[in-house]
């Protein structure tokens, strides 16, 4: 093979492998099962949402599993304290959304509720903000710490 058809041979060849190493659409080593560990630092169960009735909610364990078919799923288990009418029943929330990957950032989309738009990966961790509504406890977004 020439010197001027291998250059042209290796040149096709990069342009081919440049976008297939940095598509943004896939998971890039996310793919997994992680477990809420924290929420703003402080282990489950993790009390919030106080009302002016003395409400709250309780959130005991969760979990956010990342597919490699980019869609991912946050499941939360709560229940709710009545300060006359006692404990309601626990009941489990499940969400799911598709997500694009840059870098260490899921972009996650088709989920809009309780604000969540993104998540960040540090090696086995995923650390993804909720906005909830504002409080007399402190502010409205708050960080859900998952851990593989």
């Amino acid at each position: 093979m020439s010197g001027i058809r291998r250059t042209q041979l290796l040149a096709v060849l990069a342009v081919m492998l440049v976008p297939a190493c940095s598509d943004s659409t896939g998971p890039q080593g996310f793919s997994g099962r992680y477990r809420l560990q924290t929420i703003d630092g402080k282990p489950l169960p993790y009390r919030m949402h106080t009302t002016p009735e003395g409400i709250y909610s309780m959130i005991t364990e969760g979990s956010l599993v990342v597919e490699s078919s980019s869609s991912v799923r946050i499941v939360r288990t709560t229940y709710q304290v009545h300060p006359t009418a006692g404990t309601s029943p626990i009941y489990r929330d499940s969400v799911s959304a598709q997500y694009r990957s840059s870098g260490d950032t899921l972009f996650i989309t088709g989920y809009h509720v309780a604000g969540i738009d993104t998540a960040f990966v540090s090696g086995s961790a995923v650390d993804m903000p909720f906005t909830y509504p504002e409080n007399a406890e402190g502010p409205a977004r708050r960080i859900h710490h998952f851990r593989r």
